[in-house]
């Protein structure tokens, strides 16, 4: 699942789209990330001509069992989360550059004329 936090583009009419009423958009982002709604969705789902499509129908759909909680445990949870994604993405890029690094000494150390 993706937001458009632009509230801009362009989406097939094929598709319904569903605007978060009560509650905090990025909590819902974080949970649709997750395999937890997964079981319902095949329980309730058809699969088309390809495996790996499923069409659900809109009743279904809202009837789907979403964590209602507070608004602000909502906050509170994101906030962790976005913090531990923020870390995660700053040790990726201490990685890259060390992976850089490496490259470059190995350069030097093993050239090519050898």
């Amino acid at each position: 699942m993706s937001i458009n936090n632009l509230d801009t583009g362009i989406v097939s009419p094929l598709y319904l789209i569903f605007r978060i009423k009560d509650g905090d958009k990025n909590f819902y982002e974080q949970y649709f990330k997750t395999s937890l709604w997964h079981n319902y969705l095949k329980s309730n789902s058809n699969n088309g001509a390809r495996f790996d499509r499923m069409n659900i129908l809109k009743e279904d759909f809202m009837d789907m069992p979403v964590p209602m909680i507070e608004l602000e445990e909502q906050q509170k949870i994101v906030s962790c989360l976005l913090t531990i994604d923020n870390q995660i993405k700053a040790q990726t890029q201490k990685i890259d550059q060390l992976k850089l690094h490496k490259k470059g000494l190995m350069q030097g150390l093993f050239p090519n004329n050898l």
